[in-house]
């Protein structure tokens, strides 16, 4: 996974480590790491500069409208998704370029990549 976006950076990676999956991630960005929180694109900026991926080649996956908001203020593809149980409707009528019902929905739009 490349990068983990939202809240205090120092409690997300604590979390992450005691779940065993720190190492999973090239980067966590917390919304302390950066100028303007969600819904400003200053999060996703930040993710793709690391990964250096163009906004183009991105897509933003979020079950809230801010994450919808960011992505789309920073030039990415905005996916929502609908399993988590929240204001689906509200995440809907944000206008998402994608839907996801399931997290293995997102394969079908993610490229193929090698998994060393």
């Amino acid at each position: 996974m490349s990068a983990r976006l939202g809240r205090a950076a120092g409690r997300v990676r604590s979390l992450l480590d005691i779940l065993g999956v720190l190492g999973l991630f090239d980067h966590v960005i917390g919304s302390d790491e950066v100028a303007r929180p969600k819904p400003a694109p200053d999060i996703v900026l930040q993710a793709l500069r690391l990964m250096d991926v163009p906004p183009s080649q991105a897509m933003m996956v979020g079950d809230a409208v801010t994450d919808l908001m960011s992505g789309r203020e920073a030039g990415a593809t905005t996916v929502a998704t609908t399993w988590h149980g929240g204001d689906v409707g509200a995440l809907l009528a944000a206008g998402p370029d994608l839907v996801a019902h399931a997290p293995g929905d997102l394969l079908v739009h993610c490229p193929a990549a090698l998994v060393s």
